[in-house]
């Protein structure tokens, strides 16, 4: 049974690669045929090189605008590192999008919550974007302010 299997599959492949040759040829062909006569220009070819140049500028500006455009569609998780805080849950963010801030955490001891950051910046949740997955860490302040509790004598 295995090696029916198999010969159905190499069946397949044969019958499909050759599509694929032929729409890979058609496709250099008719950038070779721009090059050489000049179509793919927006002025008169003075030399080849000018041409290619142009083109070749082209489909790059064309390759970083979809490339561009499938950014648009990326979403990213934003992890929230709490540093030995209550746990706060992730986010899934849109590139160039802002990040909803989160409540503050809390932490016993004596602690003041400082914000969120990363590496050593505070994020901005009103004017920071996203353009790639992150993990925000909680900074923590030692408060000197620590309550005093009053002393009361036994008898």
């Amino acid at each position: 049974m295995k090696n029916f299997k198999f010969k159905i599959y190499l069946f397949l492949i044969a019958l499909i690669f050759p599509f694929f040759l032929c729409a890979c040829s058609v496709s250099n062909l008719e950038l070779s045929k721009q090059f050489s006569s000049g179509e793919g220009c927006s002025e008169p070819v003075e030399n080849e090189k000018s041409c290619e140049n142009e083109i070749s500028q082209n489909l790059t500006i064309e390759n970083d605008e979809k490339v561009q455009s499938e950014k648009q569609n990326d979403v990213f998780t934003i992890t929230f590192n709490s540093n030995g805080g209550t746990e706060i849950p992730s986010q899934e963010v849109r590139l160039g999008e802002k990040i909803e801030k989160p409540a503050d955490p809390e932490k016993t001891g004596s602690s003041c919550f400082d914000g969120w950051f990363l590496g050593d910046k505070k994020w901005n949740f009103e004017t920071d974007v996203v353009s790639e997955s992150i993990t925000l860490v909680a900074k923590w302040e030692w408060n000197n302010e620590t309550p005093l509790i009053p002393f009361v004598p036994q008898d």
